[in-house]
């Protein structure tokens, strides 16, 4: 599996087929920082008659700068058709009519293309109402929870968090993460994560391998022989919680939930212990049987080319916007190359959590579980493993 299908899973399933229809999807977003508008699929219509070209329907990728009072076109492209496509260009009157994602909000928008001008003007904007995010509500018919999905690792300007996980965590009386905060973890529980006696990580590489990762780990104020009684595996986690420090990633959404459940007294607990995920690591890679020189020289490489922050950027967009479908690729990618890390990583704690899952369900307690967000997409995630049990899922949206 490539590196960096590996670490973005990782970072999404640590703290250290179940896609949800909803018609709370938007084609279009507004970005603030760029002040534009990208509709990602724009179908082109004639007084209300889809126009086709070679059969099949004529629509577009747009992105659109915002300049004052109106709107230019920046990008423009043909792209292949949708059932999620929502916006919709009409030749007659020349508007676009869309569903914009304004941060957590959706609109109505409507916008006059003038083509004399080149240029568009809005013609009306209304709040349509609050848009989806990676929760859900489960129901046994009697009793509920909620399932949010996470990310580990967040910048300043991710916050606020989406209103609906504030919601749900006013509803919930307990909440619940993978690991519980308020137990205390022996150093034990990390035996796993280090070499046996007498081996070094150094000695696993070659020279021109150490001389790479050292002058990486140097620009960043450390070196290898600060790692080197750790297994490959975990080392590369190590690596990479460096790189996205650096690029001003910090506190995820679990641990923006942990301090605010400890400071107002919540009950907490967990899903895991710390000692499973150490052995869930460890059970991912053989590294005796792979070539970690290849591995390494990959990894800076994804650092160092900015791949992984542009990545990392990206599947914050689909987590707070709920898109699971990227995941679910991914998660199935993850799957066909690299059977045994799969299981060791998604599959096989999926399943663990159910039972777990199905106590807390069985209360009138309402619990709020939180996640890594890759758990709830692709194969065996918990969605469907809940479904397939006769659990009632649906997306969570508080009016």
């Amino acid at each position: 599996m490539p590196s960096i299908s590996r670490i973005l899973i990782l970072l999404v399933g640590f703290t250290l087929p179940a896609l949800i229809p909803s018609a709370s999807y938007a084609t279009s977003r507004y970005d603030a920082q760029d002040l534009t508008i990208h509709f990602s699929c724009v179908e082109v219509v004639d007084d209300g008659i889809t126009v086709l070209t070679g059969g099949s329907p004529l629509t577009y990728e747009l992105t659109l700068s915002i300049q004052g009072d109106q709107l230019s076109v920046i990008d423009l492209s043909e792209t292949s058709a949708s059932d999620d496509c929502t916006a919709v260009f009409e030749t007659r009157d020349n508007t676009l009519t869309d569903e914009t994602r304004v941060v957590d909000e959706i609109y109505n928008i409507q916008l006059q293309y003038e083509p004399d001008t080149g240029l568009f003007s809005v013609l009306s904007v209304e709040y349509a109402r609050r848009g989806k995010t990676s929760l859900w509500e489960i129901s046994n018919g009697e009793n509920i929870l909620y399932l949010g999905g996470t990310i580990h690792i967040l910048r300043e300007s991710d916050f606020p968090l989406p209103q609906s996980f504030l919601d749900a965590y006013q509803q919930a009386e307990s909440i619940i993460f993978e690991t519980d905060p308020s137990l205390f973890v022996p150093l034990s529980a990390y035996a796993d994560s280090y070499l046996p006696a007498g081996q070094r990580l150094i000695d696993l590489l070659a020279p021109e391998t150490i001389l790479l990762v050292n002058q990486y780990l140097n620009s960043q104020g450390t070196f290898l022989l600060n790692y080197d009684r750790a297994k490959p595996e975990f080392f590369e986690i190590i690596l990479f919680y460096i790189a996205v420090e650096q690029w001003g990633f910090g506190d995820g959404v679990d641990d923006f939930f942990v301090a605010l459940a400890l400071a107002e007294g919540k009950t907490t607990g967990g899903l895991e212990t710390t000692l499973d995920q150490v052995r869930a690591i460890d059970a991912s890679t053989d590294h005796e049987n792979i070539d970690l020189d290849a591995l390494f020289v990959s990894a800076i490489e994804t650092i160092t080319s900015g791949r992984l922050a542009d990545n990392i950027a990206t599947d914050i967009v689909s987590w707070r916007e709920g898109v699971i479908s990227k995941f679910a690729e991914s998660n199935q990618s993850y799957k066909n190359s690299d059977p045994v890390g799969y299981e060791a990583i998604l599959s096989n704690r999926n399943r663990n959590w159910i039972p777990v899952i199905e106590q807390y369900l069985a209360t009138e307690e309402v619990e709020l579980i939180l996640a890594g967000f890759s758990h709830f997409a692709g194969p065996d995630n918990v969605l469907q493993l809940l479904e397939e049990l006769g659990y009632s899922v649906k997306l969570y949206i508080p009016e």
